[in-house]
C-alpha cells in the first residue's frame, strides 16, 4: 500500500480493527494515524485518538467529522455491533448509520479519499437449515439476524456512493492462524465459553455442515492486498475448506479437554448436534419450561450460533492457494482462548441433572 498523508480507521479497538491498525502502522512508517473510539483507550503509539460516536453524531461532531475526513487519503471502516441479538432499529443506528455517515463526510471532501468497509461474507448468506423464526423486519428476506441485513445495507451505501471504494467481506474471525491469538474475544468465542462451561450439550446443527471461520491475520493481510490491487469486494472465507460442523466442536472438545486436564479438572462432555427443527421443537422447549433465567440466557446464546452451524451449502468465497488450513490452526485458536481464559475453560461444569429431576 503506497504512503499515504492521512489514514482514518474506526473499529481500532476491536478484534479486528486492532490487529489491522498494528499492520498499517508497520507499512506505512510515515503516515498520520488517526483512529475513531467513542471513548477506549488506541493502544498502538502512533495512532491519535478522534473521540466520537458515529452512531450518535450532533451537528458540530459531522462538521468536525467532515474536516477530519477530508484531511484523510483513505477511509478504513472496520466498527461494526456484531450482537447478533440485536433489534432491527439497533443494528441499523450501530452499522448502517455510521457508515451513511462517514460516507456522506468523504463525499463532500474536495478530493474525496479512498474508502474501504470492512463488510461480513453473510451478506449473501448460504442456504441454511433454520428452525426459529427470522427477526421481525426481515421475514421475507435471506438473512438469519439483524446484523447481517443493517450490513448489506451498509454495503449498498458505499457502493452507491460513487466513491473509490473496496469492500472486504470476511466470514466469522478466529485468532491469528500463527499462535490462535486474538484480541478481544466475540465472534465465535462465546460457544467456546458454553462448551467449557457445559451449557450447551446439545448443539443445533448439521454435522455436515460447513462452520465458515478465517483467521485474523489472513484477513488483515487480505485487506491490505485489496487496497493495493485495487479490487471493488474480496471475500476472505474459508467456503468449501471449511470445516464441517461435527469436526469443528470434535477439535474444540478435545482441545478444552486436554487444556482442563493439564490444569486437574475432568472433562466436559462431548456437546450433541441435533437437527434445529428438532432441537427448537423438543430441546429448547423443554428447558424452556424448567430451567432458571440464567440457564435460558445461554441456551438464548446457543439460538443465536445455529445460523452458523446449520449451512447446507458453502459460504460465498474467493479460492487462495495461501489460505489457512482451518483444521492445521483450529487447534491453536481453541488452545488461545484456554489460556487467556483459565477461569473460564476450568470451571465445574453445569449440572443439567438439577434441570431433568426438577422437572420430574
Amino acid at each position: 500500500m503506497r504512503r499515504r498523508r492521512s489514514i482514518l480507521l474506526t473499529g481500532a479497538t476491536g478484534a479486528l480493527g486492532t490487529v489491522l491498525l498494528a499492520e498499517i502502522a508497520r507499512t506505512n512508517p510515515d503516515a498520520r494515524l488517526l483512529a475513531v473510539t467513542r471513548g477506549a483507550t488506541i493502544e498502538h503509539p502512533r495512532a491519535e485518538p478522534v473521540t466520537m460516536d458515529l452512531a450518535r453524531l450532533s451537528t458540530a461532531d459531522m462538521r468536525r467529522l467532515g474536516d477530519i475526513v477530508s484531511e484523510a487519503e483513505l477511509v478504513i471502516h472496520a466498527a461494526a455491533d456484531v450482537g447478533w441479538q440485536r433489534p432491527l432499529d439497533e443494528a441499523m443506528r450501530a452499522n448502517f448509520d455510521p457508515t451513511a455517515r462517514l460516507v456522506e463526510a468523504a463525499r463532500a471532501a474536495k478530493t474525496p479519499p479512498r474508502f474501504l468497509h470492512i463488510s461480513t461474507a453473510f451478506t449473501t448468506p448460504p442456504t441454511r437449515k433454520l428452525a426459529a423464526a427470522r427477526p421481525a423486519g426481515l421475514e421475507e428476506t435471506p438473512f438469519a439476524n439483524a446484523y447481517e441485513y443493517s450490513k448489506w445495507r451498509a454495503e449498498a451505501c458505499v457502493k452507491q456512493s460513487g466513491l473509490d471504494w473496496t469492500v472486504v467481506r470476511p466470514s466469522l474471525i478466529v485468532g491469528s492462524s500463527r499462535d490462535g491469538s486474538m484480541p478481544k474475544y466475540n465472534g465465535i468465542y462465546p460457544l467456546f465459553r458454553l462448551f467449557a462451561a457445559g451449557m450447551a450439550p446439545i448443539v443445533p446443527g448439521d454435522p455436515a455442515a460447513l462452520v465458515d471461520f478465517v483467521p485474523v491475520d489472513w484477513v488483515v493481510a487480505r485487506t491490505l492486498e485489496a487496497l493495493a490491487g485495487g479490487e471493488r469486494i474480496a471475500t476472505v472465507s474459508a467456503g468449501p475448506r471449511a470445516l464441517p460442523l461435527g469436526r469443528t466442536i470434535a477439535i474444540a472438545h478435545a482441545t478444552i479437554s486436554a487444556f482442563r486436564a493439564r490444569h486437574g479438572c475432568k472433562p466436559i462432555p462431548p456437546p450433541s448436534i441435533l437437527d434445529p427443527e428438532r432441537y427448537q421443537r423438543f430441546h429448547r422447549n423443554f428447558i424452556a419450561s424448567h430451567a432458571s433465567p440464567s440457564v435460558m440466557l445461554a441456551i438464548d446464546m446457543v439460538d443465536t450460533f445455529a445460523p452458523y452451524l446449520s449451512a447446507l451449502e458453502p459460504v460465498a468465497s474467493q479460492p487462495d492457494p495461501r489460505d489457512p488450513d482451518p483444521a492445521e490452526y483450529f487447534p491453536r485458536v481453541v488452545e488461545a482462548w484456554c489460556a487467556a481464559n483459565v477461569a473460564m475453560a476450568t470451571r465445574r461444569p453445569f449440572d443439567w441433572n438439577r434441570v431433568i429431576r426438577s422437572s420430574a
